[in-house]
């Protein structure tokens, strides 16, 4: 074997060991992201259950809100407000309500009349 030869076959060997050991990493880079969109898509897919369940605690929030001053204050703080959803006229049940944050009123550039 002659020189020359030694080397292109070191190399060559130096070069196909890099591309395994890039290889393997690549794969379980690869993996790793694979578990995270996974978790993601289950995640993603109980989203309707959660949001029955937050407006129900919503709904139930809202009238002591009303009635206690304490937890009316703590809501203000985190800036959660109560707003009243309309549903359809003659659907025969009381309008829903959700937390949603409240935002500060625009100033208006005309002045109120009385």
């Amino acid at each position: 074997m002659r020189s020359f030869q030694f080397w292109i076959l070191l190399f060559g060997s130096f070069f196909v060991s890099g591309l395994l050991i890039k290889e393997i990493f690549l794969s379980r880079a690869m993996t790793q992201e694979h578990r995270v969109l996974v978790d993601s898509q289950e995640t993603a897919a109980s989203g309707p259950d959660w949001e029955n369940a937050w407006k129900q605690v919503a709904i139930r929030i809202y009238p002591l809100s009303l009635k206690d001053p304490a937890l009316a204050e703590v809501l203000k703080n985190e800036k959660i407000g109560i707003s009243r959803m309309n549903r359809a006229v003659g659907a025969g049940s009381a309008p829903g309500t959700t937390p949603t944050p409240s935002a500060p009123a625009a100033p208006s550039k005309t002045p109120a009349t009385p």
